[in-house]
């Protein structure tokens, strides 16, 4: 019998119910007359157009008049031609998103504090004018820029600058959104409305003309329905898109917010931090895409995703870059007849092209996990299932990575090299290196970065000299290499031992050695400073003192300051971005206990005098041990370990020289693997785990496959089936068909095109017969 394929992601809390999902495939509803009324087709691919910096990009952004592609990475605002050739032209201040908006003579740029102007003959410009308060986000309309007020105390307020002229303004040319007493978070222009988002209303101004300040709110036109994140309000299908502050996604019908996410993706959005998820949108062949985004900023309870919804056919698909649970295409513009999206955690733009089967040559893989096939409740057998597929030229791959491999940096403490290591199964091998870092110092690493989820490909860590922070990056083609800029300036002292971890990627908390003090340190990229209050801590200089990294603002120690003392304990520790506090209760078995956070609430400590591991649960209050105690020689002292997972650990084991691979199943831990002859003194650092998803890609370098995972209340099979080539070398199309597939009370099967090829699903078929057991 045939069976209905998927044409959206709608799996929501309950599978039973509903198990549909798409993965970097979209519905199209088929001619009249065709074998299927529906064809999910594949996603675009993207290939490199412009490689700018190893930071990630702020904005991207075409001005309509001449044509012209800018982009602002890290703090630098770009010109990029159409050859993909970048020309620095000038300092933008901050390190978060920037706003920008253009009036046909001029570009403007908004960073919260600071705001620019470019045009090709003036070039780049600060505003100095007195009028200009600073502001978050800028639109255009009838020949003024319009602005929101981001300073404190006048958050319900836009403003407006001289007409055509962003460099000059005038204090009182401004206004309030004042239906409702909550911030403005976004000006937005359309259909020659002003539209201000606030945080609990939208209202809607017009140029009314008038001579003191020309724009009016139009009457009746407060909607009780706000903006639940800044930046993802996009134009879409002749009205704008955006996720309002019940965390459901709008769009506006004349002054209507009419709801058009689902339950299913409403249940998936809440799962991430939904308040800093950004938003574009693109037309392609007929199809209105808005493709929103939403990032996890603590990985041990969040979920990120990229969420896509097609205004064509009004249904909603998913879209991952390899080994990520988002897209890596953060920004958008349609430039030199090209769709240009920019990466969301690097300085990259590519050329996005539904003719591209791959991403920047990593895998596109496409996932369809189908409707329920259910029988009334009682068994039946499933004696075929057969996918009919079109998959068009290409040229198979290879693989880069075998299966459940991770990486881990090994740096010399008193030398100058780093060196990296490969956990693969059940042994630890040398990767390459030593790798010259070129200087001799102290090195202390830091941590890994962790703003986003970063690429595994290109995983950053940051290393102390002195009063330096220096940035290298980690590509699984290229090795390490130093990422610009060479060093960041200016924390002052030096970090005590292992007292200090990164909380977001521009911030750290240490002790500096040479006060004493506990301090937070934000940087914009290119300076450090202070954020809040520090805090006297006496025994940070104990080299046995460590700090690990729990979430964006708290962080795990074994040493905290009580009443002016210092405690051996473990504690939790929060910065509210003003003070440091202890959260919950501590945890005192008698030792000085090292702690590495796992995720997933889980925390390994290394008992220094009893030679001990032991794995804690945290529940926001306490600790507790779970599992047994795992008892072995660290040696005169424990160096350092980093964490590949919520159950592997590494760890350096300095009296006997070697590396350990620990692995912890929830119960008992075990050794897993281990390398001898590694040398004391040394840091480690986790730079990725390398594991294929559960839907295996190919290995073979010769054909795709396409894989089928079915899961009933019985089995589960995982299956593959190869393609031959038929006729011209790399062009595949065929049934795809597996037999004997067992007994089922529901059967729900799940494919994967797993090559760089034309992906499209076409019909699917079951054989079904009842079942006598």
């Amino acid at each position: 019998m045939r069976i209905p394929i998927a044409t959206s992601s709608s799996q929501g809390r309950s599978i039973p119910l509903t198990a549909e999902r798409l993965v970097n495939m979209y519905a199209e509803k088929a001619p009249a007359g065709s074998k299927s009324p529906v064809v999910v087709l594949g996603c675009p691919g993207l290939t490199r157009f412009a490689d700018i910096d190893v930071r990630r990009t702020r904005g991207l952004y075409r001005t309509p008049a001449d044509g012209r592609l800018y982009a602002v990475v890290r703090n630098t605002l770009y010109f990029i031609d159409a050859d993909g050739n970048s020309t620095a032209l000038g300092t933008i201040a901050g390190s978060g998103r920037v706003g920008m908006a253009d009036n046909g003579l001029q570009l403007c740029i908004v960073t919260g504090a600071t705001g620019y102007t470019y045009s090709v003959s003036d070039g780049l410009q600060e505003i100095t004018d007195d009028g200009f308060p600073g502001a978050d986000t800028v639109t255009f309309l009838d020949g003024y820029f319009i602005f929101n007020n981001s300073t404190a105390g006048n958050r319900g307020q836009f403003f407006i600058s001289d007409l055509l002229n962003g460099q000059v303004y005038d204090a009182t040319d401004f206004a309030t959104a004042e239906s409702y007493p909550d911030n403005l978070l976004r000006v937005f222009a359309d259909h020659s409305q002003l539209l201000l988002f606030g945080s609990e209303t939208i209202e809607i101004w017009f140029n009314g003309g008038a001579a003191d300040f020309p724009f009016v709110r139009a009457q009746g036109s407060v909607i009780e329905q706000g903006l639940g994140a800044r930046w993802s309000v996009a134009k879409l299908d002749e009205t704008v898109v955006w996720l309002d502050n019940e965390g459901i996604v709008r769009r506006l019908e004349g002054s209507t917010p009419v709801r058009i996410s689902t339950h299913a993706i409403e249940f998936d959005i809440s799962r991430g931090d939904w308040g800093n998820a950004s938003a574009w949108s693109y037309v392609e062949e007929g199809h209105q895409f808005y493709v929103l985004t939403v990032p996890a900023r603590d990985l041990a309870t969040q979920q990120a995703g990229t969420y896509v919804y097609d205004a064509a056919t009004q249904l909603w698909h998913e879209r991952k870059s390899y080994r990520q649970d988002y897209s890596r295409s953060g920004f958008y513009a349609r430039a030199y007849g090209k769709h240009i999206t920019a990466d969301i955690d690097r300085g990259r733009l590519y050329e996005q092209s539904l003719d591209v089967y791959e991403e920047d040559g990593e895998h596109l893989i496409a996932e369809m996990q189908f409707p329920q096939i259910q029988n009334d409740g009682n068994r039946f057998i499933v004696r075929k299932f057969q996918v009919d597929c079109e998959v068009g030229i290409g040229q198979g791959f290879q693989a880069p990575v075998a299966e459940e491999t991770s990486l881990i940096g090994l740096i010399e403490s008193n030398g100058d090299t780093i060196s990296t290591y490969k956990l693969d199964g059940g042994s630890i091998s040398l990767v390459s290196g030593p790798t010259s870092l070129g200087f001799n110092a102290n090195i202390l690493r830091i941590d890994t970065l962790r703003g986003r989820a970063i690429p595994l490909t290109e995983r950053n860590i940051a290393l102390h000299q002195a009063t330096r922070i220096r940035n290298w990056t980690y590509n699984l083609n290229t090795g390490w290499e130093q990422a610009s800029p060479g060093s960041l300036t200016g924390i002052g002292g030096s970090p005590s031992g292992m007292a200090v971890c990164a909380l977001t990627d521009n911030l750290i908390v240490y002790v500096d050695n040479s006060d004493n003090l506990l301090r937070a340190m934000e940087t914009d990229g290119a300076t450090w400073s202070q954020k809040g209050n520090s805090l006297f801590y006496l025994g940070g200089a104990n080299a046995d003192v460590y700090f690990s990294r729990y979430s964006s603002n708290k962080f795990i120690t074994n040493e905290f300051v009580l009443g002016g003392d210092t405690q051996l304990a473990l504690y939790m520790v929060n910065f509210d971005g003003q003070d440091f506090s202890q959260v919950g209760n501590t945890f005192d078995d008698g030792n000085t206990n090292i702690p590495i956070y796992m995720g997933n609430n889980r925390v390994a400590i290394f008992g220094i005098e009893s030679r001990t591991v032991k794995c804690l649960t945290w529940d926001g209050s306490n600790f507790s041990q779970i599992g047994n105690t795992l008892g072995f020689p660290l040696g005169t002292s424990f160096e350092s370990g980093c964490a590949l997972s919520d159950r592997l650990i590494v760890a350096l084991d300095d009296g006997n020289s070697r590396l350990l691979a620990l692995d912890f199943d929830g119960e008992n831990w075990s050794i897993k693997a281990q390398l001898s002859g590694v040398s004391s003194g040394n840091y480690l650092c986790a730079i990725g785990q390398y594991e294929e998803s559960d839907l295996a890609v190919n290995n073979s370098g010769v054909d795709p496959q396409v894989i089928l995972d079915v899961s009933g209340n019985t089995r589960i099979f995982d299956m593959t089936q190869n393609w031959r080539s038929m006729g011209k070398k790399g062009e595949y199309n065929k049934r795809v068909i597996w037999r004997r597939l067992g007994q089922h009370r529901s059967f729900t099967p799940r494919i994967a095109i797993s090559a760089p090829v034309k992906r499209a699903v076409i019909a699917a078929y079951a054989d079904i017969e009842p079942s006598n057991s």
